[in-house]
């Protein structure tokens, strides 16, 4: 499933905010969305970029709910937390344990200072 949450566009860091090299997002729609199974059913806020809505964006807002509600409600882990910084087209997770994971809009990146480390449950280390 948290494959899922990085198979969605990521926009730029403020809610609705584009990659600078993309023209300006719609101001966002409702859809609903399952988390697990079916009946798991909750919303989620979508952006566009054009009429035809073929690529879907999330904010950043969006996507630190979703990992932790991941965490939370798949993996058992309510330990699992984060802290959201942004700065102009860059996003900043930060781990409970301090692990970071960066995502750059401008860049076209998703980084980490350990991957695994980012990832892991807490009650597993």
């Amino acid at each position: 499933m948290l494959v899922a949450v990085f198979t969605i566009q990521l926009c730029g860091c403020g809610s609705g905010a584009a990659p600078a090299q993309t023209a300006s997002l719609d101001a966002g729609e409702e859809y609903p969305f399952y988390l697990g199974t079916m009946e798991n059913e909750s919303t989620i806020t979508l952006y566009f970029a054009d009429e035809n809505k073929d690529i879907p964006y999330i904010d950043m807002d969006t996507v630190k709910e979703l990992l932790e509600r991941f965490y939370h409600e798949e993996n058992g882990d309510e330990g699992f937390a984060l802290a959201l910084k942004k700065e102009g087209s860059t996003a900043v997770f930060i781990r409970e344990n301090d692990n970071p994971m960066t995502v750059d809009a401008d860049k076209d990146m998703i980084s980490f200072f350990d991957f695994d480390a980012f990832f892991a449950n807490v009650q597993n280390g």
